[in-house]
């Protein structure tokens, strides 16, 4: 089984690019943590919420925005921004965890976790065999939320803070691969099936990995077609044992 992050700016099309790569292939689970976020803000931070006038969308009914100032608050600061990241990553470790043993159980061979600050899950960030990092320009990305969240300009440019005051990076490492997205839906499902075919590919440890059980019971069944008797006494004296 691989685990494959997606992250990037609010609106760069982490969610559409995620949804692409499963298409169409039974093998692959996803996970997108802000639908498990969404629990988590009604139990632990209702009173930090914008109020229901202001989540009109079907996206923001489901995941209701916070409340502007006090998300600015923390998005401002680098310290209170860490601390909220931290608080976040442990409270939705757990749901995380479960749909992965779940997808796991189910033979899902890719499991891809779709989530804007991954690089923040202690835990989970080590364990991601491949990151996609999805970039689309400010003026795309613009229109697309405010249609999808009905963002305030405002809004928008706090949505950014973590990224343009470098607490959140595109990491700097061999597992990362930049997507762009130029908000052509058929480059973006071209480059999803791409990927896939990539990730889906086994490497010759996978293929060639040694079972070691199953490799001491087919020794032990040719040692008992060799000599039967001397296996059947074995196993009589382990028996009476």
């Amino acid at each position: 089984m691989k685990l494959v992050g997606v992250m990037g700016k609010s609106g760069a099309g982490k969610t559409t690019f995620t949804d692409f790569f499963a298409q169409n292939h039974n093998d692959v689970g996803i996970i997108h943590v802000d639908d498990l976020l969404s629990e988590v803000k009604k139990k632990y931070f209702r009173i930090f919420l914008q109020p229901k006038k202001r989540n009109t969308t079907e996206n923001t009914k489901k995941n209701p925005k916070l409340n502007g100032k006090v998300k600015k608050l923390f998005y401002s600061n680098r310290f209170l921004f860490n601390l909220l990241m931290k608080v976040r990553s442990k409270l939705v470790a757990k749901p995380i965890n479960q749909q992965i043993e779940t997808m796991k159980s189910q033979g899902k061979e890719i499991i891809v976790i779709d989530d804007w600050v991954i690089t923040t899950h202690e835990d989970l960030y080590p364990r991601l065999n491949k990151i996609y990092y999805v970039e689309r320009q400010f003026s795309e990305r613009r229109e697309g939320l405010k249609e999808r969240d009905d963002l305030t300009l405002e809004e928008l440019k706090v949505a950014d803070i973590p990224y343009a005051r470098h607490y959140i990076d595109k990491p700097e490492d061999d597992r990362v691969i930049t997507i762009k997205n130029r908000e052509a839906i058929e480059d973006l499902n071209q480059k999803a099936k791409e990927e896939y075919e990539k990730i889906h590919v086994k490497t010759f440890d996978e293929k060639y990995v040694i079972d070691v059980e199953k490799t001491k019971e087919f020794s032990r069944l040719v040692k008992a077609r060799i000599n039967p008797n001397k296996e059947d006494k074995k196993h009589s004296s382990e028996k009476v044992k």
